[in-house]
């Protein structure tokens, strides 16, 4: 899968020096208040029967588009209470749905960093097939003084949340081009196309949770599939992050690659299949995850 001159860029670099990005730039937190008044139970809900893995990238376009203007959202997506004055997520717990307060800073870096990936080329799209999903990293010895002592109980998750995503150590991990066909199956190697060589090399794409102007690319070592990388050298993890998707209906306003205003939520719980419903999508998703690792 690895030509000798890749694996030799992957032994060297495992990491690719941070850069400046700029703050976002539609996002508005009073219109945000406006849009994120419909409670997760009031809407239609995004499953993973419309994905499908091994996108084309014009399938991606067509596919993003269509389902944006659907409107459907995330599972428990996120929601401002007026009564509080507070954005709010949801978290499932032992005791039944807990609600935490999500932090303007913490939407402010979100938005960030779907501008930035989205600019660079590394992503096209916020949603699972794309930019849809993050993984939370935090250094260990600040994991070690703030976290060794905490309450990891299923019932205390919401507080555990409140706690890693206000965290200014927090770091999220996005892999990008989620089901974006990048390799040939047949030959296992990286598609000989610029474009997808480059989202290839670029789906490891770690923000800074602290409103600093940096972000890292990560790069796997060759015997990890896909360029995924799953750990981060001194740096504990906690897989289980959060999710973006954009929609029409969506909370927080981002400027998208060709400088339109779309809008996105946020939740703690991740896409899954519709219950109801079993399609070719389904099918096609369980015989491919028999030799891919969906990290």
């Amino acid at each position: 899968m690895f030509s000798s001159i890749q694996i030799l860029f992957t032994l060297i670099s495992l990491l690719v020096t941070s850069e400046l990005y700029a703050k976002p730039q539609f996002l508005d937190l009073e219109e945000s208040k406006l849009r994120c008044l419909e409670n997760h139970l009031e809407s239609k809900e995004i499953y993973m029967n419309d994905f499908h893995w091994e996108l084309t990238l014009l399938e991606m376009e067509d596919l993003f588009l269509s389902v944006y203007e659907t409107g459907r959202r995330l599972p428990l997506h996120s929601h401002f209470d007026v009564e509080t004055g507070e954005f709010l997520l949801f978290k499932v717990t032992s005791q039944g749905t807990k609600t935490l307060n999500m932090s303007p800073d913490f939407i402010a870096n979100v938005a960030s960093q779907i501008e930035v990936a989205l600019e660079k080329g590394f992503a096209d799209y916020v949603f699972f097939p794309d930019m849809g999903h993050a993984h939370l990293y935090f250094p260990a010895n600040h994991w070690q003084a703030e976290y060794n002592q905490f309450n990891f109980s299923s019932a205390n998750q919401h507080k555990l949340y409140a706690k890693m995503l206000s965290d200014t150590k927090m770091r999220p991990l996005y892999h990008l081009a989620e089901q974006l066909q990048l390799v040939d199956k047949k030959t296992n190697q990286v598609l000989e196309d610029d474009i997808l060589n480059f989202k290839y090399w670029h789906r490891n794409f770690v923000g800074f949770n602290d409103g600093s102007e940096n972000y890292d690319i990560y790069i796997a070592p060759p015997t990890q599939n896909f360029n995924t990388v799953t750990s981060i050298d001194e740096h504990q993890s906690w897989s289980a992050g959060f999710s973006v998707h954009a929609n029409s209906k969506g909370c927080f306003a981002y400027k998208d690659k060709e400088g339109v205003k779309r809008y996105f939520d946020i939740s703690l719980e991740d896409v899954k299949y519709d219950p109801k419903s079993q399609s070719a999508n389904d099918l096609y998703s369980t015989s491919f995850e028999s030799h891919h690792e969906k990290i």
